[in-house]
C-alpha cells in the first residue's frame, strides 16, 4: 500500500471564510465546489450511512465525518502497527491542505486539528495497546517501536453501557523491543450471557516511562449504540505557561467528545472518549488572559444522535 486516506470537511469556522454564510448548508453548490474529488461527497456519505448516525445539519454531518475519519484512519494506523514484522511502519494521507476545502488532511488550512489529527497524535506513541473484536473473542494485543524494554503495565475491563463491570484483568509485563504480539485473549460468553444483546465496552489502561494512555471499544458500530446524556464536570480549571489546563468527566460513557473550538481555544486532546467516572487532563492553547468554565461548550455523539 502506497498511501491511504479518507475525506473529510474542515470546521465550519473555517468554513464560513471562504463560503458565505447562506451557503453553509449540504447542498450548496458553492460549498461543494471545494470538493475535487469527482466522487469524494459520494464515498463520504456512503460509508458514514454504514457507520454513523444521519446528520440534521452541516454542523452535525461535519462533525460525524471528522469522528469517522478519525475512527477509518486511526483503524488503518492500528493494524498496520500491529502487523510486525511484515509492516514497521505507515502513513496516511495527508498532513495539511494547501487550500480551503474538502480534503484528506487531518490539519484544515487555517492549522485547525481535525479529530483526525488528535486521533494519530495519540496512536503513534512508541507503546499501543488495542483490543482485536472479532465477534465475542476479543484479543488485547501491543505494538512497541521502543528500542529498548522498559516495563508495561497493563489493566482491561469488559463494562456494559449501564457501567456494570463484567471482568478485569490487569498485569505488568517487560514487551519485546520492536515487536508486536499478543497479551491476552477472552471470549465475552464467559461471563457475559448473550452479549449480542447488550452494549459493551472494552476499556484498555496502559503505563509505561512517562506515558499513561487509554483505548475504549465497542461491539457494534456507532450508529447503532444508544449512547445516553452525560453530565459533565470540569474540576482544575487553572492558567499554566502557555495557556489553561483543567479535568474533565463524564457520568456515561461518551463518544467523541467534542470541545468546540470558540475564538482562539484550541483544546489538547479534543474529540476524545471518555469512560465512566474517569477523569482526562485538557490543556488550553489561547491568548487570553481569564477562562471559566462556562466558555466551554461541550457536544459528543449523543448530541449528533438525538438532534
Amino acid at each position: 500500500m502506497s498511501e491511504f486516506g479518507f475525506q473529510s470537511f474542515p470546521d465550519v469556522k473555517t468554513l464560513s471564510k471562504f463560503v458565505d454564510e447562506n451557503d453553509l448548508h449540504l447542498d450548496s453548490k458553492i460549498l461543494l465546489s471545494h470538493q475535487k474529488h469527482p466522487k469524494g461527497q459520494q464515498i463520504i456519505e456512503t460509508y458514514s450511512s454504514h457507520e454513523m448516525p444521519a446528520p440534521k445539519d452541516l454542523v452535525g454531518f461535519v462533525y460525524l465525518n471528522q469522528v469517522l475519519q478519525a475512527d477509518g484512519i486511526g483503524q488503518g494506523v492500528i493494524e498496520h502497527r500491529m502487523a510486525k514484522p511484515y509492516c514497521m511502519g505507515t502513513l496516511y494521507w495527508q498532513l495539511n491542505d494547501c487550500w480551503p476545502g474538502i480534503s484528506w488532511s487531518s490539519i484544515d488550512h487555517d492549522g485547525n486539528w481535525k479529530a483526525l489529527h488528535h486521533r494519530v497524535s495519540h496512536l503513534y506513541q512508541p507503546i499501543l495497546c488495542q483490543l482485536k473484536v472479532d465477534g465475542n473473542s476479543w484479543t488485547l494485543v501491543y505494538s512497541s517501536d521502543l528500542v529498548d524494554q522498559d516495563s508495561l503495565k497493563i489493566k482491561l475491563r469488559i463494562i456494559d453501557i449501564e457501567g456494570k463491570e463484567y471482568f478485569q484483568w490487569k498485569t505488568s509485563m517487560i514487551p519485546d523491543a520492536e515487536q508486536a504480539n499478543t497479551i491476552y485473549q477472552l471470549n465475552l460468553l464467559d461471563f457475559i450471557d448473550q452479549p449480542e444483546d447488550k452494549m459493551i465496552f472494552g476499556v484498555v489502561d496502559w503505563e509505561y516511562k512517562d506515558f499513561s494512555s487509554q483505548n475504549i471499544y465497542f461491539n457494534n458500530v456507532i450508529k447503532n449504540i444508544e449512547f445516553k446524556k452525560p453530565k459533565f464536570e470540569i474540576d482544575s480549571l487553572h492558567a499554566s505557561k502557555t495557556g489553561f489546563k483543567f479535568k474533565i468527566k463524564a457520568d456515561q460513557f461518551v463518544k467523541a467528545t467534542w470541545l468546540q473550538e470558540i475564538g482562539d481555544l484550541k483544546f489538547y486532546p479534543n474529540y476524545f472518549d471518555l469512560a465512566p467516572q474517569e477523569w482526562k487532563e485538557i490543556f488550553v492553547s489561547t491568548e487570553q488572559f481569564q477562562l471559566n468554565a462556562s466558555q466551554l461548550k461541550i457536544k459528543s455523539m449523543f448530541d449528533f444522535q438525538n438532534n
